[in-house]
């Protein structure tokens, strides 16, 4: 509260002495620039739910030593047995390792939303990139991109 000049309302109620609250803002339009240290969030829905799905889009990721942070699969609330992953990984979606994974998720999968890039403490890796610039994976992530701050 001493950052925002906010009253506190109770003091020393965390289960463990160190843990830390992040705060973001939502907003419909604009991503924050690249930092150079860069988290990345997604939702991934798989075209069904048969053995190997999870694992053809973690592949994307583990072709271009993109590390993961969060894996978590909730229901689609498609269908009894549809589940989308939610993913957060290391690097900026203008970053291009990030860039070129999506690009295949979105090559591949019937839906992703983007749900942002914001500040992380540790730096995305590198891998050789595809790069067409008609393909329509491509037309889509340039879209994104172009809603970093400063690009609009």
């Amino acid at each position: 509260g001493k950052i925002y000049d906010l009253s506190v309302i109770a003091e020393n109620i965390e289960d463990h002495k160190g843990n830390q609250t992040r705060f973001f803002l939502v907003q419909k339009d604009g991503i924050p620039p690249s930092s150079g240290h860069d988290k990345t969030a997604l939702v991934c829905f798989q075209l069904s739910d048969t053995p190997g799905s999870l694992f053809s889009i973690l592949a994307e990721f583990y072709a271009r030593t993109v590390n993961l942070i969060k894996l978590e699969s909730r229901p689609s609330k498609e269908g009894l047995g549809d589940y989308c992953f939610v993913i957060e990984l290391e690097g900026h979606v203008s970053d291009p390792i990030v860039t070129d994974a999506i690009m295949s998720l979105k090559r591949k999968l019937p839906e992703i939303k983007f749900l942002g890039s914001f500040p992380n403490m540790t730096d995305p890796k590198g891998l050789p990139l595809e790069s067409d610039a008609s393909d329509p994976s491509r037309i889509w992530i340039n879209k994104i991109i172009d809603r970093i701050q400063g690009n609009f």
